[in-house]
């Protein structure tokens, strides 16, 4: 039995209900069992297809006390069905502090227990590319536990090999998108609206390209944020108490870039989708995406464009992304002195090619990924 915890409730904003929501698929489709604790799971219930209620079960938790109530639930359900082995899998292991991972220690005392679960790098990683003993988020309790799979977006240097079992988690989305050639908009940015992902790239766009018809949607917008540099190191700044002098520079220049946001040529609103059937609806108004990865994430509306075939003009640094635009669509890439050329982007934008979408093979490489918990499953594992 694999019990899926996750606090996080259905939100509009990010992809976490969503991504819950293919582990889930993945699972069924493999036949194995397994119960998803979340405050809105009778939502997801509803939401799921081809359910079998005596093998998939779905409990709704309290927010408050989240993990005290998840261990209980698991106590009683693993007692009751004589459970000799069971899987924790937490979709975002981020959204548990290390101190909350550690009461779940609690359920090894009555079976035995493998862990499970996506992590991100931490802040301190990102901010220096340091040779950290510990890179990923959470990663302490993963690599103290016996039979565990740590899955990270890119995987770390060969340094970390024989720390503890990490593996890469292949990119998937699901959309119902079918690209035409009647679009609304030329180019669009969606999502969270930061510059690690390109807001300072889409106002230099609109502002040397004014023939495009832009749309910016999302959340997390903030005009002092604009233009944050990461590519060099000496320029990041976490805050204005860490590096004021950045951090007054950058916010100078931010501001007035912000009120390209204004021009007539822009549609701009700071609200983001409030489901995904409507993130996909704006998806399929678009004649393409824009996204300039500077983080080594991954990202959902990457993986929707690449999944429904809508072209995608990017640039950014090298990443979980970024290696896979440059794999998947390498002639969207653009070279950022580009954007201050008039014209040049909307050119590149009109030359985009089409593509046919990647949806079917990406969820065969994700399902056989997800497969590799069966092994956690089976009596050889704990002899």
């Amino acid at each position: 039995m694999i019990f899926i915890i996750s606090k996080y409730p259905f939100m509009n904003a990010g992809h976490y209900w969503t991504f819950d929501s293919y582990l889930r698929k993945a699972l069924r489709e493999l036949s194995i069992s397994y119960m998803f604790l979340n405050p809105n799971a009778s939502q997801a219930k509803n939401e799921d297809l081809e359910v079998n209620l005596e093998k998939h079960f779905y409990v709704n938790i309290d927010s408050d006390d989240f993990v005290n109530q998840v261990t209980q639930i698991i106590s009683s359900h693993t007692a009751a069905n004589r459970l000799s082995k069971i899987v924790i899998l937490i979709p975002w292991i981020p959204q548990f502090s290390t101190a909350e991972l550690a009461r779940l220690e609690v359920l090894e005392k009555i079976t035995t227990v493998s862990y499970a679960g996506v992590t991100l790098p931490t802040a301190e990683q990102l901010r220096t590319n340091g040779n950290l003993e510990s890179p990923f988020q959470r990663q302490e309790f993963f690599q103290t536990r016996r039979q565990h799979i740590l899955w990270v977006g890119t995987l770390p240097d060969s340094r970390y090999s024989n720390m503890l079992n990490f593996r890469h988690i292949p990119d998937y989305a699901e959309t119902q998108i079918s690209p035409n050639s009647e679009y609304l908009y030329d180019l669009s940015f969606f999502g969270q609206l930061s510059s690690y992902r390109g807001l300072f790239e889409i106002m230099a766009i609109a502002l040397f390209n004014p023939q495009l018809r832009i749309r910016i949607k999302g959340h997390g917008f903030s005009a002092h944020r604009i233009f944050r540099p990461w590519k060099y190191r000496v320029l990041r700044y976490q805050s204005w108490r860490t590096n004021p002098l950045n951090a007054v520079l950058f916010s100078a220049l931010s501001i007035p870039i912000s009120f390209v946001r204004f021009s007539k040529n822009v549609t701009f609103s700071n609200i983001p989708f409030e489901s995904e059937s409507l993130l996909d609806a704006g998806l399929g108004e678009t004649r393409a995406i824009l996204y300039c990865p500077k983080l080594p994430h991954g990202s959902g509306i990457v993986n929707k464009s690449l999944a429904a075939g809508i072209p995608i003009l990017w640039n950014g640094i090298s990443g979980q992304a970024f290696n896979l635009l440059k794999e998947k669509y390498p002639t969207g890439n653009f070279k950022f002195w580009e954007l201050f050329i008039p014209g040049r982007i909307a050119k590149k934008v009109r030359l985009l090619p089409s593509y046919s979408g990647t949806q079917h093979q990406n969820w065969e490489v994700f399902k056989a990924e997800i497969a590799q918990l069966k092994s956690f499953l089976t009596i050889e594992n704990f002899s």
